[in-house]
C-alpha cells in the first residue's frame, strides 16, 4: 500500500477535473497488469467491485504507443481504480505532461 505519486496525483486530480474531489490521503495497491501501472484505491469498504468510469484520458507514451487511462469509482465518496492501458500490453515508460492528453468525460 502507497499513497499516489505526485505524477499520478496529477493526471488523476486533472481527469477528475469537477467530476469527484480525490481525497488528499488515497491509498493505492499496484494491480497485476504487465506494469502497465494501474493502481486499485484501498477501500475499507465490503463491496469492492469495479466502478462507474468517471473519466478516460487517452496520450501516447514515449515509445509511440497508444495509452488509455481511466478513473473508476464504486460511489461518490469512494474510487475503485485508476486503469491504465497500453494498445501493445508493454510496461508504461512514463506518463506525460497533461498538455500532451486528450480528456473525455
Amino acid at each position: 500500500m502507497r499513497h499516489l505519486t505526485d505524477e499520478e496525483r496529477e493526471l488523476v486530480t486533472f481527469m477528475l477535473g469537477s467530476v469527484a474531489a480525490l481525497p488528499k490521503d488515497a491509498l493505492v495497491e499496484p494491480m497485476a497488469d504487465g506494469e502497465m501501472r494501474s493502481l486499485r484505491f484501498v477501500s475499507d469498504r465490503e463491496d469492492r467491485k469495479f466502478g462507474a468510469e468517471l473519466s478516460r484520458i487517452t496520450f501516447v507514451d514515449s515509445d509511440g504507443v497508444a495509452v488509455s487511462a481511466t478513473v473508476k469509482r464504486i460511489s461518490s465518496d469512494s474510487f475503485s481504480s485508476f486503469d491504465i492501458f497500453k494498445a501493445d500490453f508493454s510496461p508504461l515508460k512514463r506518463i506525460p505532461p497533461i498538455s500532451e492528453m486528450k480528456i473525455s468525460n
